[in-house]
C-alpha cells in the first residue's frame, strides 16, 4: 500500500455522513456484514480493524462486546473516530499507523477485521500482512476478511478489467475534492481465489460465504 497517497486520500475526503458512524447513511457499510459479524465477534474479544477510517466497525464490534481497536493512516477520520467515541463514552482505542506494518506484541488481538480494504494492498503487502496476523493473533484467533471479487463483478456486472496494469494488478484513478483538487487512489485487482490461496499459507479456512454484488466474506482461524 502507497501509505502516502492513502493518507492524502482519506484526509481530502474527510468524513461524510456515509463513513461518519453517528450518520444514519453509514449504516449501510456495517448492514451488508451484520449477520456475519454477530456470529462472529462474541463478547470480551480483543478486536483490531484494520484500515478503520472513521471507526463504523469499530463502534459496531463493541456493540457485539468487543474490546476493539482502530488503525488507519488518514488523521481526520481518527480524529473524528475519536471524537465520537468520547462522545459515546466508548473504550474503543484508534492509532494512527500502516496497517501492513504492525507493531503489536505476539498474540495481542483474538480477531482481526479487513472490511474491503484489500484492495489497496499489494499482494506483496498483503502477504507481509498475513505474516503479522499470524503473530499477534492468539493461538486460534481469527482473521475475518470481507472483499469484492472482481473477476465476479467483471462476471456479473460488466465491470472493466482494462485500467489495472496486467505485470502488478495496480489501478491509479483520481477523484476530485472540491477543497483539494484532483487526488489519486490507488487499487490493487483481487479475486477470492488469489486471496484464499495466499491465506493458506498462515491461516486455516473456516468459513466462506459469497454475498450479493461479486463480495465475498471469509473467516480464517490462525490454527498453524
Amino acid at each position: 500500500m502507497d501509505i502516502e497517497t492513502a493518507r492524502h486520500f482519506y484526509n481530502c475526503s474527510g468524513v461524510d455522513p456515509r463513513t461518519d458512524p453517528e450518520c444514519v447513511e453509514s449504516r449501510f457499510a456495517v448492514d451488508r456484514f451484520r449477520p456475519q459479524l454477530e456470529r462472529t465477534i462474541t463478547p470480551g474479544l480483543r478486536l483490531l480493524d484494520l484500515g478503520c477510517n472513521a471507526g463504523r466497525f469499530v463502534f459496531a464490534a463493541e456493540e457485539l462486546g468487543a474490546v476493539p481497536v482502530g488503525i488507519d493512516c488518514a488523521t481526520i477520520p481518527l480524529a473524528h473516530a475519536r471524537q465520537v467515541a468520547e462522545r459515546r463514552g466508548s473504550c474503543a482505542t484508534f492509532i494512527q499507523g500502516d496497517y501492513t506494518a504492525l507493531s503489536f506484541a505476539p498474540a495481542s488481538f483474538d480477531i482481526a477485521l479487513l472490511i474491503n480494504n484489500i484492495v489497496e494492498c499489494s499482494y506483496d503487502d498483503f502477504a507481509a500482512l498475513l505474516r503479522q496476523l499470524h503473530t499477534i493473533l492468539t493461538p486460534d484467533g481469527l482473521f475475518c476478511l470481507s472483499m469484492p471479487d472482481y473477476l465476479a463483478q467483471h462476471q456479473e456486472r460488466g465491470r472493466s478489467l482494462l485500467d489495472f496494469d496486467p505485470s502488478t494488478g495496480k489501478q491509479v484513478t483520481t477523484c476530485d475534492f472540491p477543497e483539494h483538487g484532483t487526488v489519486p487512489y490507488h487499487a490493487y485487482f483481487w479475486t477470492a481465489a488469489f486471496a484464499k490461496h495466499l491465506c493458506a499459507r498462515y491461516l486455516v479456512l473456516q468459513e466462506e460465504e459469497r454475498l450479493a454484488g461479486g463480495y465475498c466474506w471469509f473467516v480464517f482461524r490462525n490454527g498453524y
